[in-house]
């Protein structure tokens, strides 16, 4: 598909989005650049730096943390981990990529996510459990949030018992 139609088609996207308060869910770091990038807005498998990171929480964004963050190398997602608040961080499987380490290679699923909240919550000073509940009260919030005051208001995960992993 030609970049000009692309374009078009994301203007729609994330206009029909805003128009219904869903939230924005980016993964190109130029994204948040853009003026139309407004509302619910969450960088997703984040991989920059914290200063990159400051300039997404100015803007409103969450941060979005995968598998990555478990590498070996990936020490910089890692400070930007420890450097986004208690209140703006998430954490994802990115299903079917970017399986967390000791699970590196293989297809990733919503089970392997522990892994990378593991890791998280040691580079935060946090144990799991405490780091579960922030993400997972985080993630209702963000989806709370877009859906205030609407029918839809909490979605399909409350009534599906959704618990921290």
């Amino acid at each position: 598909m030609p970049r000009v139609r692309q374009r078009e088609l994301l203007r729609e996207e994330v206009g029909l989005r805003l128009q219904r308060l869903w939230p924005v869910m980016a993964v190109q770091p130029d994204f948040a650049n853009r003026r139309h990038a407004r509302g619910m807005r969450v960088e997703q498998a984040y991989t920059g730096a914290p200063a990159f990171a400051g300039k997404l929480l100015d803007r409103g964004f969450m941060v979005s943390f995968s598998g990555i963050a478990t590498f070996t190398s990936a020490e910089t997602v890692r400070a930007s981990a420890r450097y986004v608040p208690d209140d703006r961080i998430l954490v994802e499987t990115d299903a079917p990529y970017l399986a967390p380490v000791p699970l590196r290679g293989r297809p990733c699923e919503p089970a392997f996510v522990i892994h990378t909240a593991r890791r998280l919550a040691a580079e935060r000073g946090m144990d799991v459990e405490a780091f579960a509940a922030l993400t997972t009260a985080n993630a209702l919030s963000l989806f709370d949030r877009c859906c205030e005051g609407r029918k839809e208001s909490r979605g399909p995960l409350r009534p599906l018992g959704l618990r921290p992993f």
